[in-house]
């Protein structure tokens, strides 16, 4: 064969092969992605992606387009990841996470997954080298080619992208739950094709957070129209937000290990069996829990103030001390209203900065306020992964966890192996997912016996003041602890899982608030078994901090006798959509 067939086949086969690693999510996706939809539909995906990689083909010669791809294939990563942890293309809020890590947070992952760090940027380093050093400069079409197609192919994408947006736009909310046609449709696969699909999320994410700047601008005029006579200058209450918590992982809800023994003991404590969040990320549950913004109608986020806002219109003093989301404009914009702000310095290896270190901040606040009524608010860090990181030495209860020499670099691409490791296939991979599961689960056992202790110490610490006082907690969200088959880990999941909306709710109150409040715990106790979400919190609080407001909506209060029961639980998908909340495993 002539020597220069063989280089022209060379430099072939190399562009080949360079392809394929720039088409690795579009390759992985249709792989493994559940929100593609039936197989059919799989068709437009592969189009769609395929027209993508080559668009820039038009402009480039071979080795500038190959840079121009490797480039885009840096965020191709973000694609992949996402693919791994929740079998979908990536999501909205995805996205807005990225957007609003803190420090703390991408350092504990960094340095649980820095092999892989390493290992994708070596790869990426090798891709650069190759093209740079085997690629040479080409034209991959004839003049007549590049001109007719560079110009019609992304009139017809555009064409395509923007009618699949003006049809989501388009949807109603009982439409938006049936959804599966649009999202599944020939234009709506556009929609998830990598990277179009990261360009418009990260649009339309950046578009919300200017919203939600303009968020204090919107609700500057905004009052509640609260009266603040009558209310008792001695009442304390306190909201405790619960980070990543599990409702049947806390032993005073039946699970058999007892992670709760100090809870358990406690007097006047009162845990609600069915209440489910209507998201399984922070960015979106918190807000909703601090205001009357629901499901169904959200543009009360930008309209109304916080429950915070509420009790400060009352009289109360308000104060909000956290160990988390420093920073993050949707929940930094529910804090205004507070007169008192403190957050724990961010301790990228949390010893300085546990839950419990924000107890004293609670006690200083009470001890500093005379003659006046008191709203607190506590943001936890709770069980948020990485677990080993939230608790001391001296709470690792069950173990191996994560501080025994095992790393969770060597879990994941365990994990992952969808085909071989799964609860139904053979003795030995059975053995593996077990044992992993096993370590996770003891590192999160070991994070709510944190949570009990600190939950516990802040009681006696209220309770020693001999005021009426009530404290609510309820957790943002739960997890997913490779429950079943699905293999699901961590939160935050596409479609969402019961694990990640099944979350504790607890009440406690002081001997002298149940002296003066009787039927509202008379109520509480009756309402324990009642499927409501956690849109019942700000309701709840106003009718416990004692205050008339006109709006106040008594079928989405616990401590109310006309509290009603929801027979089917509505809340929001990864891309903020309307979705059934599942509340059976």
């Amino acid at each position: 064969m002539p020597k220069h067939k063989l280089k022209l086949d060379s430099e072939y086969f190399i562009e080949i092969v360079l392809s394929l690693f720039i088409l690795c999510p579009n390759i992985l996706a249709l792989a493994c992605a559940t929100d593609l939809g039936a197989p059919r539909f799989h068709m437009s995906y592969i189009m769609y992606s395929v027209l993508l990689f080559i668009i820039p083909s038009f402009w480039f010669t071979s080795r500038w387009f190959f840079y121009f791809e490797g480039i885009v294939m840096l965020f191709g990563w973000v694609e992949i990841v996402h693919l791994m942890l929740y079998d979908a293309t990536t999501s909205l809020l995805f996205i807005h996470t990225i957007f609003l890590t803190e420090p703390r947070e991408a350092f504990e992952l960094f340095i649980s997954l820095w092999p892989i760090v390493i290992i994708i940027l070596l790869l990426l380093f090798l891709y650069f080298y190759i093209v740079h050093r085997y690629v040479k400069p080409r034209i991959f079409y004839p003049t007549w080619a590049r001109l007719v197609f560079g110009i019609s192919l992304p009139i017809v994408v555009s064409i395509c992208f923007f009618y699949a947006q003006w049809r989501s736009y388009d949807e109603t909310e009982w439409d938006a739950i049936h959804r599966e046609n649009n999202r599944n449709s020939m234009v709506g696969s556009l929609e998830k094709c990598f990277p179009a699909n990261l360009i418009v999320l990260t649009t339309e994410a950046l578009q919300q957070r200017r919203e939600i700047k303009a968020y204090a601008d919107k609700q500057a005029d905004f009052t509640f129209g609260i009266d603040p006579v009558g209310i008792d200058n001695n009442l304390i209450v306190i909201l405790i937000l619960g980070e990543t918590a599990r409702y049947d992982h806390f032993g005073i809800n039946g699970y058999e290990r007892n992670t709760t023994p100090l809870l358990a003991a406690t007097r006047n404590l009162y845990s609600f069996d069915s209440i489910y969040s209507i998201s399984n990320l922070t960015v979106v549950s918190v807000p909703h829990i601090l205001s009357r913004a629901t499901p169904t109608n959200r543009s009360i986020l930008g309209t109304e103030k916080s429950i915070v806002s509420a009790f400060k219109e009352a009289g109360y003093a308000t104060s909000w001390v956290a160990n988390q989301s420093l920073g993050n404009p949707m929940i930094m914009t529910s804090t205004i209203g507070s007169e008192y702000i403190h957050y724990l310095p961010n301790d990228p290896k949390n010893i300085k900065d546990r839950d419990e270190y924000l107890i004293p901040l609670v006690l200083n606040r009470i001890d500093a306020i005379d003659n006046r009524a008191q709203f607190i608010t506590i943001h936890s860090m709770g069980c948020h992964f990485k677990y080993n990181c939230r608790y001391p030495k001296e709470f690792k209860k069950f173990r191996p966890d994560f501080d025994d020499d095992v790393s969770i670099k060597n879990i994941i691409p365990e994990i992952k192996r969808k085909s071989s490791l799964t609860f139904d296939s053979n003795k030995d991979t059975r053995g593996l997912m077990n044992n992993v599961r096993q370590i996770l689960v003891n590192s999160y056992d070991n994070s709510i016996c944190y949570t009990d202790y600190f939950l516990s110490d802040l009681i006696k610490t209220i309770e020693s003041n001999k005021r009426p006082a009530v404290i609510l907690y309820v957790s943002d969200h739960g997890e997913n602890l490779l429950d079943d088959e699905n293999n699901m880990m961590l939160h935050g999941s596409y479609e969402g899982s019961y694990y990640e909306y099944h979350v504790p709710l607890l009440v406690w109150t002081s001997d002298a608030y149940i002296e003066k409040y009787p039927e509202k715990i008379e109520q509480l106790q009756k309402n324990k078994k009642v499927k409501q979400t956690t849109m019942t919190v700000f309701h709840t609080l106003i009718e416990l901090g004692d205050m008339y407001y006109a709006d106040f909506d008594p079928t989405l209060s616990i401590c109310n006798e006309l509290l009603q029961h929801q027979d089917t639980v509505y809340g929001l998908d990864a891309n903020l959509k309307l979705k059934i909340i599942p509340t059976t495993p």
